[in-house]
């Protein structure tokens, strides 16, 4: 859980994520705000824009979805949607 492996990410978002929620008494915003704090302290993340991964990993748990890690507009510079990207609501 605290290697820099995809799998290790994201069970630390996971746990970010449920902790977050319960300190927040289940508050989604404020949630959503704890949690892009904890990412900004997690040297791991220093790569990823903390509020976007926040927000797209709570769209992507609430509808089942897997989130991409290397997608390029999580990216701290906020890069380009790759090409025949199809979600570009973001």
């Amino acid at each position: 859980m605290y290697g820099t492996s995809e799998r290790d990410l994201i069970q630390s978002l996971n746990a970010m994520a449920n902790e977050a929620l319960q300190r927040n008494y289940n508050n989604r915003i404020a949630a959503r705000e704890d949690m892009a704090a904890a990412i900004k302290n997690d040297r791991r993340f220093d790569r990823f824009d903390a509020p976007k991964l926040a927000k797209q990993y709570e769209q992507a748990r609430n509808c089942g979805a897997v989130l991409q890690l290397d997608d390029p507009r999580l990216q701290a510079g906020g890069g380009q949607a790759r090409p025949l990207a199809k979600d570009t609501y973001w």
